[in-house]
């Protein structure tokens, strides 16, 4: 694969009320995002998010109800 690139598409839920509306708005101080530990998302938000707390969680049910019940924002 000479001069070949893998490019990722990342879609992020957050709440209705939130207000990130891009995906750009997610990496900034004080947002949380939680992710299955390992998974390749975590991989990608491990490289790419510099600001914004990445929390990594044992599964993805626990992300799922993370999100739900802790006010995470995505």
């Amino acid at each position: 694969m000479n001069g070949s690139r893998i490019l990722h598409r990342i879609c992020y839920l957050v709440r209705a009320d939130s207000p990130i509306t891009r995906n750009e708005d997610v990496d900034r101080a004080g947002n949380r995002i939680v992710v299955g530990k390992g998974s390749a998302y975590d991989l990608f938000l491990t490289r790419e998010i510099k600001y914004a707390q990445i929390v990594r969680l044992s599964s993805s049910q626990a992300t799922i109800d993370t999100f739900m019940h802790d006010g995470i924002v995505a």
